[in-house]
Protein backbone atom coordinates (compact mmCIF):
# COMPACT_ATOMS: atom_id res chain seq x y z
CA UNK A 1 0.00 0.00 0.00
CA UNK A 2 1.33 3.71 -0.60
CA UNK A 3 2.46 5.68 1.80
CA UNK A 4 0.42 8.73 1.59
CA UNK A 5 1.31 10.68 4.23
CA UNK A 6 1.93 14.11 3.12
CA UNK A 7 5.31 15.43 2.99
CA UNK A 8 6.07 19.36 2.31
CA UNK A 9 8.66 19.50 -0.15
CA UNK A 10 11.21 21.92 -1.73
CA UNK A 11 12.85 22.24 -5.35
CA UNK A 12 14.92 25.05 -6.89
CA UNK A 13 14.61 26.35 -10.14
CA UNK A 14 18.13 28.03 -11.10
CA UNK A 15 19.45 29.49 -13.82
CA UNK A 16 21.23 25.96 -15.35
CA UNK A 17 17.18 24.01 -14.46
CA UNK A 18 15.31 22.11 -12.02
CA UNK A 19 17.66 21.01 -8.96
CA UNK A 20 16.80 18.19 -6.52
CA UNK A 21 13.88 17.98 -4.43
CA UNK A 22 14.37 17.70 -1.17
CA UNK A 23 11.68 18.09 2.17
CA UNK A 24 14.07 20.66 3.85
CA UNK A 25 13.80 24.55 3.15
CA UNK A 26 17.33 24.87 4.58
CA UNK A 27 19.04 22.66 1.67
CA UNK A 28 17.20 24.11 -0.84
CA UNK A 29 18.16 27.41 -0.43
CA UNK A 30 21.68 26.42 0.35
CA UNK A 31 21.86 24.90 -3.13
CA UNK A 32 20.28 28.41 -4.51
CA UNK A 33 23.12 30.55 -2.55
CA UNK A 34 25.82 27.72 -3.74
CA UNK A 35 24.41 28.60 -7.36
CA UNK A 36 24.97 32.18 -7.04
CA UNK A 37 28.30 32.06 -5.32
CA UNK A 38 29.47 30.17 -8.43
CA UNK A 39 28.35 32.41 -10.92
CA UNK A 40 30.22 35.39 -9.23
CA UNK A 41 33.43 36.21 -11.17
CA UNK A 42 35.33 37.95 -8.27
CA UNK A 43 37.30 37.18 -5.54
CA UNK A 44 35.34 37.46 -2.78
CA UNK A 45 33.20 35.49 -2.99
CA UNK A 46 31.14 34.28 0.35
CA UNK A 47 32.93 31.25 2.85
CA UNK A 48 31.31 28.32 3.83
CA UNK A 49 30.69 30.06 6.73
CA UNK A 50 29.40 32.50 5.47
CA UNK A 51 27.02 30.94 3.03
CA UNK A 52 25.33 28.96 5.87
CA UNK A 53 24.85 32.19 8.09
CA UNK A 54 22.51 33.44 4.82
CA UNK A 55 21.44 30.23 5.12
CA UNK A 56 19.79 30.20 8.03
CA UNK A 57 18.72 34.12 7.70
CA UNK A 58 16.74 33.37 5.03
CA UNK A 59 14.68 30.27 5.97
CA UNK A 60 13.95 31.43 9.62
CA UNK A 61 14.12 35.44 8.70
CA UNK A 62 11.59 34.85 5.82
CA UNK A 63 9.73 32.20 7.24
CA UNK A 64 10.15 29.53 4.66
CA UNK A 65 9.17 27.08 6.37
CA UNK A 66 5.42 28.45 6.60
CA UNK A 67 5.33 29.15 3.08
CA UNK A 68 2.54 27.85 1.08
CA UNK A 69 2.37 25.82 -2.15
CA UNK A 70 3.34 27.91 -4.89
CA UNK A 71 6.39 28.80 -6.66
CA UNK A 72 8.16 31.81 -5.63
CA UNK A 73 11.02 34.16 -7.31
CA UNK A 74 13.98 34.99 -5.32
CA UNK A 75 16.21 36.62 -7.70
CA UNK A 76 15.40 37.05 -12.15
CA UNK A 77 16.35 33.03 -12.62
CA UNK A 78 16.39 31.54 -9.42
CA UNK A 79 12.70 30.32 -7.99
CA UNK A 80 11.99 28.27 -4.85
CA UNK A 81 8.94 25.46 -6.26
CA UNK A 82 6.76 24.50 -2.70
CA UNK A 83 4.91 21.70 -3.06
CA UNK A 84 3.01 19.64 -0.48
CA UNK A 85 2.69 15.73 -1.94
CA UNK A 86 2.20 12.69 -0.61
CA UNK A 87 5.44 10.06 0.60
CA UNK A 88 5.16 7.87 -2.42
CA UNK A 89 5.04 10.06 -4.54
CA UNK A 90 8.59 11.80 -3.53
CA UNK A 91 9.83 8.27 -3.19
CA UNK A 92 9.06 7.54 -6.86
CA UNK A 93 10.61 10.90 -8.18
CA UNK A 94 14.40 10.13 -9.63
CA UNK A 95 16.77 10.58 -7.08
CA UNK A 96 18.21 13.60 -9.21
CA UNK A 97 16.88 14.73 -12.29
CA UNK A 98 18.10 18.31 -12.40
CA UNK A 99 20.91 20.57 -13.81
Amino acid sequence: MANTTKVKTFTIVIPAGQGPTVTTAEESIQEMLWDLRDQMTDNNKPTEDELQAADQLIVNGLGVNDWHDREYTFFEDYKLRIETMPQYKLDEMPEFAGY
